[in-house]
């Protein structure tokens, strides 16, 4: 997954926040028209706002829609640290079922990670996104370096949510903290880091080129070898999984990124464009490419110019 990140650079967080609430409403749409209903997860902090506020503004069945934090600190509801106090201002008024993983504050953060746990099992699963943020130490949701961090990244993979302890706790925010773990930020349909600032970015390129041994914790959840074996568990061809599974026994990592350009280069013009392969690539449409393709017909869509979005595969989006 690491290999294939894209940079979406833009001058200023307008035309990012633009750009970004574009996506998000195109991904909300599918899944709505895919099986009637969305579910998206949604960074806290203050660099994601701007986009909340053109997301609500687009024209969305919103009661189709719930929302989750991707991680919270341990307040009150109502707290001026609480994330979905934030999600909630953007997207309650427009119908939007928001729903907190922190309903009180709680002294025992394991205990509340445990009942966070519990209320999301009742959600649909996977999520449809995962609006990702990274803070200048590498961190992102609550992935911080502290004794639950093995936990978060390489716990169980039916676990969706956990609590966490930083350590050294965040000095803008030194509270303990209830997260996604890596499994479920991993397991979304679309995943997307929004930034802001070049210390930022290179912070991302280092935890990509250091791979599975990053020091950074987006390293670990982008680049985990345990990503790579969720998808395999997915795939039901057996001699893909054979292929891959061989490669990695014989030839290790580098030699495994290097066999996806002999893959990709194997696909027509078509299969690859840039905004043709996230489509295609959707476990659920309203169009059965399959049968279109097998039947030799042909697909005409009526879309505006920008109706359908950037490219919507996973990304990372930068400004500054």
């Amino acid at each position: 997954m690491s290999e294939e990140i894209e940079w979406w650079e833009y001058d200023d967080a307008a035309e990012m926040a633009a750009a970004v609430a574009g996506d998000i409403a195109f991904v909300i749409e599918s899944a709505i028209d895919a099986r009637g209903a969305c579910v998206i997860a949604l960074a806290g902090g203050k660099t994601p706002l701007p986009i909340y506020e053109k997301l609500a503004a687009t024209k969305l069945d919103w009661k189709r829609v719930t929302i989750i934090p991707t991680d919270e600190r341990i307040v009150p509801l109502g707290d001026p640290l609480s994330n979905i106090t934030a999600i909630g201002k953007a997207f309650l008024p427009k119908g939007a079922r928001v729903i907190p993983i922190v309903s009180e504050a709680a002294k025992d953060y394991r205990a509340a990670g445990k009942a966070a746990d519990a209320r999301l099992g009742d959600l649909h699963w996977p999520l449809d996104l995962c609006l990702l943020g990274v803070g200048t130490d590498g961190h992102t949701a609550s992935i911080f370096p502290g004794p639950d961090y093995e936990e978060a990244i390489a716990g169980p993979r039916e676990r969706r949510a956990l609590g966490v302890m930083p350590d050294p706790l965040p000095a803008d925010a030194p509270v303990a903290r209830i997260t996604l773990s890596r499994a479920a930020i991993v397991s979304a349909r679309a995943l997307t880091l929004a930034v802001t600032g070049a210390e930022k970015r290179k912070v991302i390129e280092a935890a990509i080129k250091q791979g599975p041994s990053s020091a950074y914790p987006i390293g670990r959840v982008l680049a985990d070898k345990t990503f790579r074996d969720l998808k395999l568990s997915r795939c039901k061809n057996p001699i893909i999984k054979q292929f891959w599974e061989n490669a990695e026994k014989t030839s290790g990592e580098q030699s495994l990124a290097n066999f996806v350009p002999y893959v990709t280069n194997k696909f027509d013009v078509f299969v690859s464009n840039d905004i043709m392969r996230p489509v295609i690539a959707q476990q659920e449409s309203v169009f059965n490419f399959r049968k279109i393709m097998d039947e030799k017909k042909i697909l005409l869509v009526n879309l505006a110019k920008g109706r359908l979005g950037a490219k919507t595969g996973a990304g990372v989006y930068e400004y500054g």
